[in-house]
């Protein structure tokens, strides 16, 4: 018997027996994220915007659903825009006209038979208490939400008076 004989056996019996290795090392799986808001900053002049609709005939209304030649654009302006911003729906939001629920109705001792039409840049109404198209980003952390408003008839004969009412604005971020 060699040397090597006992060497191989010992070898041997080793590998057959049954243990497991384990291995440590010290590792650390560091993982790292921001959650950040998806919202904007409303900028300060469209915290109360005023929309002068002007001086208007009552006869430029010739019947229920008629508008008025003047129409008004208005903008809600939001800066400082997260980086996941993608855009905004806007919901205005009021006292629904008796006649025309999808209008803003006037003040009370104003003119009569006549509610106010929110419109978008593309001059499509946008119904009060229902969201917008959504409108998305300038690409520079701001967004310009372009609006119009004008007069509507409800209802026959629009008499004469001052035609003034307010409206709420909200915002759904994507």
């Amino acid at each position: 018997m060699s040397l090597k004989d006992p060497l191989r056996i010992v070898c041997t019996l080793l590998a057959a027996l049954p243990f497991s290795v384990t291995l440590a090392w010290d590792v650390l799986v560091d993982i790292r994220g921001e959650i950040v808001g998806n919202t904007c900053i409303v900028s300060g002049d469209s915290t109360h915007i005023k929309v002068n609709l002007g001086t208007i005939s009552t006869r430029q209304f010739s019947g229920v659903g008629s508008v008025s030649n003047i129409r008004q654009p208005f903008a809600l302006s939001l800066e400082d825009c997260g980086p996941t911003f993608s855009g905004a729906k806007v919901r205005f939001t009021g006292t629904p006209d008796d006649d025309s629920p999808q209008l803003l109705q006037l003040d009370a001792g104003g003119a009569q038979g006549v509610g106010v039409q929110i419109l978008d840049a593309n001059g499509n109404p946008v119904p009060l208490n229902t969201w917008s198209e959504l409108w998305s980003g300038n690409g520079d952390g701001t967004a310009t939400l372009n609006f119009s408003a004008r007069l509507q008839a409800t209802r026959m004969p629009v008499e004469a008076g001052s035609a003034t009412a307010i409206a709420t604005w909200e915002l759904e971020y994507q």
